[in-house]
């Protein structure tokens, strides 16, 4: 049988031990009078919560994150921000959302942690990216990432981030992206529609 991963929320509870919940997969609750024991008794209900889900639908939940595709006019070049993966290949700027978290709310805050540039808008939804992937570990992550368009104030960057970034040549991103999706999904944009640019 195939892993899958997702994410859980541990909080602790009024009478004590943790209450869990997986944003993935709604109604998917459990609890525990220990972090370990949460841990377990969580596991056990996703394990249970995915083998009916499989019953009647080809394939498993989603993860739900936010992303950002910025841009910007360097020395009379367009340039793409995109975050360091791994094997010298790049994502965009995203991640999970938070509870009582907007996906615009996510995205901001994910570009200021992986790259350390504040968000001064987000001004259009792009769309989704729907794809998976999979972990060191072997389980398998679906996941959907909500795209916004985002300016980014050029002078906020702190030099404290989570993530090595780069800007790219857009004629260079597709190569550098890592997976096939977000490939697509940035050259399905840039032949439907310009990008909001900001000047250094």
């Amino acid at each position: 049988m195939n892993k899958y991963q997702y994410t859980a929320i541990f909080e602790p509870a009024l009478e004590g031990g943790y209450t869990v919940t997986v944003p993935a997969l709604p109604g998917c609750i459990s609890e525990g009078d220990s972090l370990e024991t949460a841990k377990q008794n969580i596991s056990e209900a996703m394990e249970l919560y995915l083998d009916v889900f499989l019953e009647d639908h080809a394939n498993p939940p989603t993860e739900v994150s936010a992303g950002a595709l910025i841009e910007r006019i360097d020395k009379g070049e367009k340039q793409i921000l995109l975050v360091e993966h791994r094997d010298n290949t790049y994502v965009f700027p995203k991640g999970h959302i938070e509870p009582n978290e907007s996906a615009e709310e996510a995205a901001k805050r994910e570009i200021y942690e992986e790259t350390g540039y504040s968000t001064t808008a987000i001004s259009k939804n792009l769309g989704s990216i729907i794809r998976h992937s999979i972990t060191p570990n072997g389980n398998i992550v679906f996941k959907t990432i909500q795209m916004f368009s985002a300016t980014i104030d050029p002078k906020s960057n702190t030099g404290k981030h989570e993530e090595e970034y780069e800007w790219i040549s857009v004629d260079k991103v597709s190569d550098k992206l890592r997976y096939k999706e977000d490939k697509k999904f940035f050259n399905d944009y840039l032949a439907q529609q310009p990008i909001d640019t900001i000047s250094l």
